[in-house]
């Protein structure tokens, strides 16, 4: 299973006018699932609706001993395993996030600014992901952003801000 090694940040004060003119956009509808077949793994759909066309993703995610590196398997899946999965599997005990992501290019890396919405209205993240832990280490956040590093912090993990909202400064 590929590693996921990546940074994420709470953006503090946003406005839409920081997004990058050449940001490319999507609308995310992200569902975590209860699978008891894949213990103490995170298992999670998502519907991204990409100029007007919707894309189906399946991922699990398994954590490593290493802060900002899991272990990441994801493959597109049809609209009816969507469904299948969602009616299926669906955890209960966690919202559906939606959000707005904006991706965009910094110094050669790629950049993912999630501006939340629903229950989470009001939180801005964002994430990088590295091809390597040197890659991580040496990467200089952007400065049009006030950035707090969350990286590790598991009350900002998706799956926290699903099952718990908005966590307090």
């Amino acid at each position: 299973m590929p590693k996921e090694i990546e940074k994420k940040y709470r953006v503090v004060g946003f406005t839409s006018r920081q997004i990058p003119t050449d940001a490319k956009s999507m609308e995310i509808l992200q569902i975590y699932l209860k699978r008891d077949d894949r213990p103490g793994i995170e298992c999670r759909i998502r519907r991204k609706l990409i100029c007007g066309k919707n894309s189906y993703y399946y991922t699990e995610k398994t954590p490593t001993d290493q802060t900002g590196v899991r272990s990441e398997s994801e493959e597109a899946i049809t609209e009816e395993r969507y469904w299948f999965l969602l009616t299926r599997y669906v955890d209960s005990t966690c919202k559906p996030i939606a959000k707005s992501r904006f991706k965009f290019e910094v110094d050669g890396h790629i950049l993912e600014l999630d501006v939340y919405e629903g229950e989470l209205d009001g939180l801005v993240t964002l994430e990088i992901e590295f091809p390597d832990e040197d890659s991580m280490a040496r990467f200089v956040p952007p400065t049009f952003l006030n950035l707090v590093d969350v990286t590790g912090d598991k009350r900002y993990s998706n799956r926290m801000l699903a099952e718990k909202g908005i966590p307090q400064f």
